[in-house]
């Protein structure tokens, strides 16, 4: 007879608040946003589309496909760095307090 006692299972928590944005939003990054590979290199003004929504249990974390124009003004160095750590340029994981809307008022980068 075995002596373990039974776990519960885990449940994650889901945030308190529904997600600000849907997968194919277009999104930029705020201004004052770093990267979270490479604190030296902002991402202020870098835009792109959600093509997917997840969350940490605290809050929503989305995956940004980058614009061409963005993809086309990037840093050497952040690219290189890229290939480096063997990270995708193309998209990257950010938060919520990170983006907004994309709704083309702005000037890019």
């Amino acid at each position: 007879m075995s002596t373990k006692k039974k776990r519960k299972p885990v449940k994650r928590k889901k945030p308190a608040t529904p997600a600000t944005f849907a997968v194919g939003d277009q999104v930029r990054v705020k201004y004052g946003t770093a990267d979270p590979d490479f604190p030296d290199i902002p991402l202020g003004g870098w835009a792109g589309t959600v093509t997917d929504v997840s969350d940490d249990g605290k809050s929503h974390l989305y995956l940004i496909e980058w614009n061409q124009f963005t993809l086309d003004h990037m840093p050497p160095i952040f690219r290189k760095r890229c290939d480096r750590d063997g990270l995708e340029l193309e998209e990257s994981w950010l938060g919520e307090e990170d983006l907004e809307s994309d709704v083309g008022d702005r000037v890019p980068l």
